[in-house]
């Protein structure tokens, strides 16, 4: 571009950000968007507030007449606290590790005592301030209903453990777990030779609470998680489809051809905001294409490679920064994980978990020390140990982007310049991220020189602050 609109007209310079979550740069960044997200604002008749998710370590902490630090009086504090959320596989991460604290085995810091806890600004400060919590990382916000019982997670997590443990005569050899952008979850290659389903179970993720309404009480066949007769609701972001009420669908099609079209429709109707994109209402996708490749087969060909499966949400996927993307995947491998567990109590046996995440982020290290890296090795090591050496793989698509020429790298002696050019597409309205990365003590100097201005030189502090896990770019 020769000569852009408004390049003698442009002067910028750099500022501190004033308003920061501290753990995060693209997190900080998030907040000072002058453009909220649609997905987020209040729908008439609902009470829905902004949380950002809190990915943390629980820590010990002392109780009246308690002699020592204990992890149950911090579960106890925070299931008393009203503002704490938190879903049910996080329910049930602590009662395991109260479990482990009573009667062992012995707790593995960093890997049994992790939680993500869905908090509003002011309590994370708070939480930290009464050690109750570390905080390892901040993600974008949800919304959540404003108002929750306090000790109310306890008895939605009963349920849905209850719903998932029925006897089951079949013995999967597999578990494939799937984390996608689309979950066709009604396709004939995902079925059983008698015509059921082999999803498990499904969760569709949204950035919000899907509050129960008047439909949602009377309809079995597509009820959200942690929802009951009484129409009370946990913090469950989306909503979760069991393979009973996958099957139910399916044997409509027995009576009149089955309309997989205007399913998806009514699923995505509650699940997405007007001018969300929705994936499933496509002929081709990213998902189904992966999905078909990991464990799709002729019905009766591979029944014994069961499927768990996670949709994210469309916003999720858009971000190749990783800011909107790795704190589903996370929250989805923890829920992957559970469910395995679930299995191995269903079935009286180990299965084999193998999680498929085709999926890519542009940003961060890239040399296993960034936040969903760690977070994954953590994850892995949690569940080979507490069952008994279960057999996991998470298996990563690697090579889409390999030239596209995001990353350089070079070195520099003490006073030596070194150009790159940033070429940003003139129609891309999305946020542009430059991460610069330097060895610890370096002393570096940016100089950010846009068409027709500059922005001054910044000088980087030789030593960044870093809460979380990994070096901050």
């Amino acid at each position: 571009m020769d000569d852009p609109v408004g390049a003698a007209e442009w002067a910028g310079e750099w500022s501190e950000l004033k308003d920061s979550t501290g753990y995060s740069s693209y997190d900080s960044w998030a907040l000072l968007d002058p453009l909220p997200d649609p997905t987020l604002k209040p729908v008439p008749g609902q009470s829905l507030q902004p949380f950002l998710r809190v990915f943390a370590e629980l820590l010990p902490t002392d109780g009246p007449g308690c002699a020592d630090a204990t992890y149950a009086e911090t579960i106890k504090r925070l299931q008393e606290n009203p503002g704490v959320r938190y879903d049910a596989t996080e329910a049930s991460r602590m009662k395991q590790l109260l479990a482990q604290e009573r009667s062992g085995p012995t707790i593995v810091p960093g890997e049994d005592d992790t939680v993500v806890l869905m908090l509003q600004r002011a309590d994370i400060a708070s939480l930290e301030r009464d050690e109750l919590i570390r905080v390892l990382h901040i993600g974008p916000a949800v919304a959540l209903a404003d108002r929750m019982a306090a000790g109310s997670h306890t008895a939605e997590e009963d349920g849905n453990v209850a719903a998932l443990t029925k006897p089951d005569d079949r013995r999967p050899l597999v578990l494939v777990g799937i984390v996608e952008d689309t979950v066709p979850f009604l396709n004939a290659r995902f079925r059983t030779q008698d015509g059921g389903t082999r999803f498990e179970r499904i969760w569709l993720q949204s950035r919000r609470q899907i509050l129960p309404t008047p439909r949602d009480c009377d309809d079995e066949r597509l009820g959200t998680a942690g929802l009951t007769k009484k129409g009370r609701h946990d913090p469950e972001l989306g909503l979760q489809l069991t393979q009973q009420q996958v099957d139910a669908i399916l044997k409509e099609g027995e009576q009149r051809p089955l309309d997989e079209a205007l399913v998806y429709s009514e699923v995505n109707d509650r699940l997405l905001r007007p001018g969300e994109r929705r994936s499933t209402s496509f002929n081709v996708s990213h998902g189904a294409q992966v999905i078909d490749l990991a464990c799709g087969a002729t019905p009766g060909e591979m029944d014994e490679a069961r499927i768990l499966a996670v949709q994210l949400p469309p916003h999720s996927v858009l971000d190749t920064s990783g800011r909107q993307l790795d704190p589903y995947v996370i929250q989805a491998v923890r829920w992957l994980t559970r469910q395995g567990e679930l299995a191995r109590q269903r079935y009286g046996k180990s299965v084999p978990l193998i999680i498929n995440l085709s999926l890519g982020i542009l940003a961060g290290p890239k040399d296993g020390t960034g936040f969903i890296e760690s977070w994954l090795k953590r994850e892995v090591a949690r569940y080979r140990r507490r069952n008994k050496g279960a057999a996991i793989r998470i298996v990563l698509a690697y090579g889409n982007s390999y030239r596209m020429r995001q990353v350089a790298h070079g070195k520099l002696a003490e006073g030596e310049e070194l150009t790159l050019d940033w070429r940003l597409p003139p129609d891309d309205r999305t946020d542009s991220f430059l991460e610069v990365r330097a060895d610890a003590g370096a002393s570096v100097e940016v100089l950010l020189q846009p068409p027709g201005g500059d922005m001054g030189v910044l000088t980087l502090p030789e030593e960044l602050p870093a809460k979380g896990p990994g070096p901050h770019g």
